[in-house]
């Protein structure tokens, strides 16, 4: 009995000892699993630190429920363990940024405890520390990558760790989580449309400088040195003749130089191994939209023109036709985002419906037909409105009814004259 209430004693003893040590760590229990165990020494380098502990993660899956928060049973309900720890199971990007940084030793004043991506962009624009994408700034290893699906310049939808920036390619490589109910290691070129920002934290360094390591190789080689030389010299210097030396020396400088000619062949043998191993997928990209993105109410999707391409880990791209494509609905009028959908990877493709109505009566009437639209300044979106009418012959009579109009006029009774409304143009937002 003394024995069991002694070791009870001892455990109360270590956990308040590191509760003590380690106050701002949030300490967790999880399901029984290593593979996605944060495995990584922090070195007082936070943005290394914050890099490799992202770098361990990758590959682990979001589960279906609570029990499921060990990484390896995919699912899709936004169960984690970064929102575990986080204490809300949601959509989780910004979940895993800050999981991250908190098992790196990373402040909250550095990198923010939040699961609003939002949040981050403007944390980091108070601090003066954000950069818009196409800007001319370069990422560098530790900065978040902000994306916006939608293009939009002022907010983002989703947020990454940028791992490195290869100049060659001009391709930035990074880890995110929840992309594609998981965590993914990929790359993009650094100006990718759908990139909205870069964040760059006030990381610290304290690492110590490794110079213990090259001290030993310094003091045993001089050591070696002159004991050989001055044994071998003056012992075959009286033997060979003058004339006999220069011709073996260049013989013994030959044998040298082919050696490390072999060397590196060697050394460049394992360097491919590990490069062609890990070449996955890790995302598609729509590369060329479709000739058309534009519909009349309706209308069915047509993917004429449509190049979508698979993004793999060692930077290649190729181009696919298995894909999915969901979301398109034409039946109401205004932007859609379709997804596109390949092997557990998603793309967005946005297109508009245009509130056109056909008639059966003469093509005149059928451009009567759009009613409280507002006319588009260019003869261009003119033509290309009569062309999906299915009169394209009529683009005449319908340049000649709106003739003598201003910008902003809509399409009304032929009886009637054309008047101004307000300078909008919702329809085509």
């Amino acid at each position: 009995m003394k024995k069991s209430i002694r070791f009870c004693s001892l455990v109360v003893a270590v956990s308040l000892l590191a509760v003590t040590l380690f106050p701002s760590q949030t300490w967790i229990t999880y399901a029984a699993s290593s593979k996605y165990d944060n495995t990584h020494v922090n070195t007082g380098n936070q943005a290394a630190d914050i890099t490799a502990i992202a770098m361990t993660q990758v590959g682990y899956c979001e589960g279906n429920s609570s029990s499921h928060l060990d990484g390896t049973v995919a699912g899709s309900k936004n169960y984690t363990k970064y929102g575990a720890w986080y204490g809300y199971q949601a959509a989780w990007c910004g979940m895993f940024v800050s999981w991250c940084a908190n098992q790196a030793g990373i402040s909250t004043s550095v990198v923010p405890k939040t699961g609003v991506v939002n949040s981050f962009l403007s944390f980091y624009q108070k601090a003066d520390r954000y950069y818009k994408a196409r800007s001319g700034y370069i990422p560098k290893a530790g900065d978040l990558i902000l994306f916006s699906w939608s293009h939009s310049s002022s907010s983002a939808e989703h947020i990454g760790l940028v791992i490195s920036y290869d100049s060659a390619t001009e391709k930035v490589w990074f880890v995110d989580g929840n992309y594609s109910n998981k965590v993914n290691y990929r790359s993009l070129h650094y100006q990718n449309a759908d990139i909205q920002s870069y964040c760059s934290p006030n990381y610290t360094n304290s690492a110590p400088n490794p110079t213990p390591t090259p001290s030993p190789v310094p003091s045993g080689e001089p050591t070696m040195t002159p004991t050989e030389k001055p044994t071998q010299t003056p012992t075959q210097k009286p033997t060979v003749k003058p004339t006999q030396t220069p011709t073996e020396k260049p013989t013994a400088t030959q044998a040298p130089t082919q050696t490390p000619t072999q060397k590196p062949t060697a050394t460049v043998d394992p360097s491919p191994t590990p490069t062609s191993k890990p070449v996955t997928l890790t995302g598609i990209e729509v590369s060329q939209e479709p000739d058309q993105t534009m519909y009349p109410e309706g209308a069915v999707f047509d993917k004429t023109g449509l190049v979508v391409q698979a993004v793999y880990s060692d930077g290649t791209k190729k181009a696919v036709t298995n894909y999915v494509i969901s979301g398109f609905r034409s039946d109401t009028i205004g932007r859609k985002a379709l997804t596109i959908s390949y092997e557990g990877f998603k793309a967005v493709l946005f297109v508009t419906i245009v509130p056109i109505e056909s008639s059966e009566s003469d093509g005149m009437d059928d451009l009567e037909k759009i009613e409280g639209l507002v006319l588009p300044d260019s003869e261009e979106m003119l033509a290309y409105l009569a062309a999906k009418n299915g009169n394209v012959p009529d683009l005449l009579k319908l340049r000649a009814y709106i003739k003598g109009s201003t910008s902003g006029a809509t399409v009304q009774q032929p009886e009637t004259v054309p008047g101004r409304l307000p300078e909008t143009n919702s329809v085509f937002e």
